[in-house]
């Protein structure tokens, strides 16, 4: 539903093509503003994507059904398996999720399992699982299964003191391959931005998710003007469905201060620690605030059934990154509230985790190559 994914795995292929020949299967749409990395060989597949509602897959690509394009791509992963014979496979979260995308990914493993020598297969995993599947004993048992039948290891992209694996997955089939907690895939530090004018940054992301946070930040702007005539931007991002972007640009034309944007080309640039941050609590998004030294309040996205933005939220207090602000307590009041006092609180002393996950992926995968794919659990 997001960009976390796309992001994070970029920023690992940028890392990986120093050495390897980096082929790069990309099952949705790439949004503007996103680059991929160069010298790597991209394939766009069919792009699919998923639906807030219900997690439905939706073809992006209206040439084809769901069902065909699932078809279609499946044929291709295989022939760029078949074409370019590679030395190591790394598939972004599966199996620990993706489960709509194993008729595409299990033949893949399967055939890398009957190669000899086989690839090195490894599972790219972000920092937090989600943890309230109706079926979640069984589901996580099944991952297990199939770790331990086709994968090398799994590398969790945080740093262990903000989350091991051990934490969210817990199942009584034993993981038979190594985790190696890489720490946390993040942008560059030349990427960042140091503007000088104080103000709000407000984000989501691809912004799929991100309606309810934007309208009530827009009426929390005209709370905020009245009391203290601070700048508010906003940021939309490239997957707000247009109606409520539409719904943005008519509540806000006359709201004081308020700067309304579609998309940017890098967040980063916007992210200068004189300002505040009001954004949800994506993988992505964390990265940017851990580097840029922001003053931020999270309202994360949370439902009955996703609880992953609220885990890492709730970990990223309790390292004095963010400030936190429960949704079901947004209105404008407590909004407009909530970032007035994070303007007249001191700069955070946030402890220090290991952002360079992209740099020692590279090393864990080539020490993995070196030592025939052993290793021990980290």
């Amino acid at each position: 539903m997001g960009m976390g994914h796309l992001v994070r795995s970029f920023r690992l292929a940028e890392v990986l093509v120093d050495v390897f020949d980096v082929v790069f299967l990309n099952g949705g749409p790439i949004p503007s503003g996103i680059s991929p990395p160069v010298d790597i060989t991209l394939i766009n597949l069919p792009a699919l994507g998923m639906s807030e509602q219900d997690h439905l897959l939706f073809s992006h690509d209206t040439r084809y059904s769901v069902d065909e394009a699932k078809s279609i791509r499946q044929k291709m992963v295989l022939q760029a398996f078949d074409h370019y014979q590679p030395e190591v496979i790394l598939i972004e979260l599966f199996p620990f999720g993706r489960k709509k995308f194993a008729d595409e990914l299990i033949p893949l493993l399967s055939n890398a399992h009957q190669k000899n020598p086989k690839p090195l297969v490894l599972s790219s995993l972000r920092d937090i699982l989600v943890q309230k599947r109706a079926d979640q004993h069984r589901f996580e048992n099944q991952v297990s299964q199939t770790l331990n039948r086709y994968f090398h290891a799994v590398l969790l992209h945080c740093d262990p003191a903000f989350a091991t694996l051990s934490e969210y997955f817990k199942p009584t089939i034993a993981l038979q391959v190594p985790v190696f907690n890489t720490g946390f895939v993040a942008p560059p530090v030349a990427d960042l931005g140091y503007s000088h004018n104080p103000g709000i940054i407000v984000s989501a992301g691809g912004g799929i998710v991100g309606g309810e946070l934007y309208r009530t930040a827009v009426h929390a702007q005209k709370l905020i003007w009245k009391e203290i005539a601070i700048p508010m931007t906003l940021v939309a991002g490239p997957f707000l469905p247009e109606e409520e972007w539409q719904h943005l640009v008519r509540i806000g034309h006359d709201v004081g201060g308020l700067t309304l944007h579609r998309t940017v080309s890098g967040l980063m640039s916007l992210l200068s620690p004189r300002n505040i941050s009001v954004s949800q609590c994506g993988y992505n998004t964390a990265m940017e605030l851990l580097q840029s030294g922001v003053k931020a309040l999270v309202v994360p996205f949370c439902t009955a059934h996703e609880d992953e933005q609220m885990s890492r939220a709730q970990k990223l207090m309790s390292a004095g990154a963010v400030k936190l602000l429960h949704p079901a307590l947004m209105t404008d009041k407590t909004l407009a509230g909530a970032i007035l006092e994070l303007r007249q609180a001191e700069k955070f002393q946030s402890k220090p985790l290991n952002t360079q996950g992209a740099l020692n992926t590279l090393e864990i995968i080539l020490k993995l190559r070196r030592t025939g794919y052993g290793g021990e659990v980290q």
